[in-house]
């Protein structure tokens, strides 16, 4: 009680000088005019003495305040706005987990206003920005929460993320880099660069960084969906299907680790495993245009070619832009003996990517099925100028030439097909044709009798040979 007293009496004691002195002047005015008659009178009821003696109690109460106290009170409103300030983040941060991103970022405007100059706050705010888009939104409380605190690890990281969805991914990853320097077990650090790592092309730099998250929390799911997608651009199939397994042992709805194996099932064979795991994939996220995409081309590699195009066109109302879906939309087209909607389609994939090699391919050899081989041909040379390792589009062009009487060439285009490898029987066979065609019975035969060596049944096989080779790519 005493300890109480000694804390606060001052404070009461300037309370109620305050008090009487607003009592004696509200006295004092509440005369419109004064004459020296009224002060007379107000004197004569001791009203001065209110004035007087509040404002004696009014320093004497500052005189006895406790030292430090205009601190402590300064700290207690300081303490309150701060905890207001980190609840309304936490809450952010939770809201942000459950994909609540407007209402995280008006939780983070709340914890902002209250503590202005808390970096933290700031580089909390562009994470919910950084989910919906606002790339450049995010970037600037990223660079204000480091203006605020140049070692703020987190920002440089966060800051890096947004820099590598812009396609900086240099900025991304020196920024990753930095954040290490600043704390090198900072996981997310290293599963951001890795990440940056795998969009440069990086991939050996890529498994480096996700070894190196994945040793410093075993856990991360998404360490191992992401070190899946560098394994399969080596070529490391099985490795992919392992790590998405770990990942989706971690986190069964992490659609990244669906998406990636479905690919790696799809590179391995397993058409009914790919199309399982991209429409698990597809049901985490709707919206995800490159599971449809590749559905599709599982579907047409196993011929259900009306699937197939409903997936493409389902991909292309998510996303107009992507030309590989047009191109092998126009495929599975072709498959149905819809040449013009092949020809239509692959010109757009085109238009919207001239580099795109499969697309010339695709339209040569719908132009040949409808009797333009001039046309077709310009495209597969095209197609082989952009790619002269495409062995699809030579022996595309060969079997025009061939039907446009040009054996030389055919045999040309076979013998390409050959060097390149690997070294197939009904390779051989045709080349075989063509060389009799041209009258070259000796070579014929040999290439003919080679051919039957390497597949007694090979003569049922190539009649009459097929247009075009078997199988839609998958794109990452």
């Amino acid at each position: 009680m005493f300890e109480f007293y000694d804390k606060w009496h001052g404070a009461f004691q300037i309370f109620f000088g305050i008090y009487i002195v607003v009592y004696g002047t509200g006295r004092l005015f509440k005369k419109k005019k004064i004459t020296p008659e009224f002060l007379t009178g107000w004197k004569k009821k001791n009203s001065v003495f209110f004035y007087i003696g509040g404002t004696i109690m009014i320093l004497f109460g500052v005189w006895s305040l406790p030292k430090g106290s205009s601190s402590r009170s300064g700290e207690y409103f300081s303490t309150h706005f701060n905890q207001a300030a980190e609840d309304y983040s936490k809450r952010a941060m939770e809201k942000n987990d459950k994909g609540d991103y407007a209402g995280a970022i008006e939780d983070d405007n709340h914890a902002v206003g209250l503590d202005p100059q808390n970096a933290v706050f700031y580089s909390n705010r562009g994470i919910p920005k950084l989910q919906m888009g606002d790339y450049d939104g995010a970037l600037a409380d990223f660079n204000y929460a480091l203006y605020l605190d140049p070692k703020l690890a987190l920002a440089y990281n966060n800051r890096g993320s947004a820099k590598d969805r812009k396609g900086d991914y240099d900025g991304a990853i020196a920024d990753s880099t930095h954040a290490i320097e600043l704390d090198q077990k900072l996981v997310a650090a290293y599963d951001n660069r890795g990440n940056a790592e795998e969009d440069k092309g990086d991939w050996d730099g890529a498994i480096a960084d996700l070894n190196r998250a994945i040793e410093l929390d075993p856990k991360l799911a998404s360490a191992y969906a992401i070190r899946a997608i560098a394994k399969d651009h080596k070529g490391d199939f099985n490795g992919v299907i392992d790590d998405c397994n770990r990942a989706i042992e971690l986190d069964p709805k992490i659609t990244l680790g669906y998406y990636n194996r479905g690919m790696a099932k799809g590179s391995k064979g397993d058409l009914d495993g790919s199309i399982t795991d991209l429409t698990r994939a597809i049901e985490l996220d709707p919206k995800l245009t490159r599971a449809y995409a590749n559905r599709a081309s599982a579907k047409s590699n196993k011929g259900d070619y009306d699937g197939a195009i409903a997936d493409f066109n389902k991909a292309i109302e998510l996303d107009p832009k992507l030309a590989f879906v047009y191109s092998n939309r126009g495929m599975a087209k072709a498959y149905k003996r819809d040449w013009d909607g092949a020809i239509a389609d692959s010109t757009y994939a085109i238009e919207l990517d001239p580099k795109l090699t499969l697309a010339y391919d695709n339209r040569g050899v719908a132009k040949a099925q409808k009797g333009d081989y001039d046309g077709a041909i310009a495209d597969l040379t095209h197609a082989i100028e952009l790619d002269p390792k495409l062995a699809a589009a030579y022996n595309s062009r060969a079997f025009v030439r061939n039907k446009k009487g040009d054996y030389d060439g055919a045999i040309s285009d076979y013998t390409h097909i050959i060097e390149l490898g690997p070294k197939l029987a009904s390779t051989y066979f045709y080349r075989g044709v063509a060389e009799a065609q041209n009258g070259d019975h000796a070579a014929s035969e040999a290439d003919l009798s080679l051919a039957r060596q390497m597949d007694p049944n090979i003569e049922e096989k190539m009649s009459p040979p097929p247009p075009f080779g078997k199988n839609l790519p998958q794109g990452n």
